[in-house]
């Protein structure tokens, strides 16, 4: 488990929760990589606001324990939207290169958008949808084996006879990573 999705309360939360904490430090020492929960709703989050949460992260759980972040409701159609991607990548890597930045617009994304996240969940459905009515992504970033370490699927509802067709089918789409 390289990595692990940390939600204190949609988002940092305004406290510190002690079992947020205890969990952070023991991932920490466990080698395993914090990466921290942030919503974008689509670009229309304020990104003074994003930033804040940030912040806010480093602040209530330790720098040391902080080691990327999940930025959720990414929008990739507009330029405002990329532009906005970009903003936030380009934060986030001033604080620390080594930062893992994942966003998360649950669908394909354009070429435009691809330099702005290390990872892109470019599926999020369920286990019955991501079976039967996968579509193929258009993009070349998508298609090319060279990127597969930076696209992600997440399966939602699947049981555990499911679990062999998931994974062959995550390879096949050029998803170096995947979440059931």
């Amino acid at each position: 488990i390289p990595m692990v999705l940390i939600n204190p309360n949609s988002g940092p939360g305004v406290n510190a929760d002690s079992n947020y904490v205890k969990l952070v430090n023991a991932n920490t020492n466990a080698g395993f990589k914090n990466i921290a929960y942030i919503k974008t709703v689509y670009g229309s989050r304020s990104l003074d606001e994003v930033k804040a949460d940030i912040d806010t992260y480093f602040r209530l759980y330790g720098k040391k324990n902080i080691h990327g972040f999940f930025f959720d409701e990414v929008g990739t159609q507009t330029n405002h939207q990329i532009s906005y991607m970009a903003e936030i990548y380009n934060h986030v890597k001033s604080i620390s290169p080594q930062m893992v930045v994942m966003a998360n617009p649950g669908w394909h994304i354009p070429d435009a958008i691809s330099p702005y996240a290390d990872i892109f969940v470019t599926s999020e459905m369920s286990a019955n949808d991501y079976i039967n009515q996968y579509q193929a992504p258009a993009s070349a970033f998508e298609k090319s084996t060279a990127n597969s370490n930076h696209i992600m699927h997440m399966v939602y509802g699947a049981d555990s006879g499911q679990y062999d067709k998931i994974l062959q089918l995550s390879r096949e789409r050029n998803a170096g990573w995947i979440f059931i």
